[in-house]
């Protein structure tokens, strides 16, 4: 089958058929390792990242308001990139796997932020809302899009993650490493 959406359904569809079968192969531990850089000039984080491809490498920085420098993207702009990529990707996908032909999508994620918490002033929420957007143009019923919209809210791992509390823990290793 080919690209809907620029999704590869058919390689989805195989995934979906295979996991199925073999249900182990839905389960997979992410991890990203980086080096937070003690170098003036320059960006305070650095880590690879391993593609199908290859690596790519990503770096940020940090606002001038929280003490960065500026020079390059900021790290919760990857988190609301990663939100907004992940949601569009899910929205499109599942349009794809309902026969839904996109001729547009775009996304716009809103996040109001209080940042008193941030800076030791306070206990307010960090984070009031997150607000998106998906901006759709397709020749499909409103009723197709909004299942499309139903079924990306359900299975995107980034909306999961916003939506559901999730265990968070720290471990410090101290010395060489």
């Amino acid at each position: 089958m080919s690209r809907v959406n620029n999704v590869d359904v058919g390689q989805l569809r195989r995934t979906i058929a295979d996991t199925v079968t073999s249900p182990a192969l839905a389960r997979r531990t992410q991890r990203i390792q980086g080096e937070w850089l003690l170098t003036e000039d320059g960006p305070l984080f650095r880590s690879k990242v391993s593609v199908a491809g290859g690596e790519v490498a990503l770096e940020s920085d940090m606002p001038t308001n929280l003490g960065g420098s500026g020079s390059r993207v900021g790290t919760m702009y990857y988190v609301y990139y990663g939100l907004a990529a992940n949601y569009a990707f899910f929205f499109a996908a599942q349009a794809a796997l309902l026969g839904i032909q996109l001729q547009r999508l775009g996304v716009t994620i809103e996040i109001p932020m209080d940042f008193t918490q941030v800076y030791g002033l306070g206990k307010s929420p960090i984070i009031q809302e997150v607000r998106f957007t998906l901006s759709v143009k397709s020749p499909a019923p409103m009723e197709q899009l909004r299942e499309a919209e139903r079924l990306a809210l359900e299975r995107c791992p980034a909306i999961y993650a916003l939506t559901t509390p999730v265990k968070v823990s720290s471990h410090l290793e101290v010395g060489d490493s």
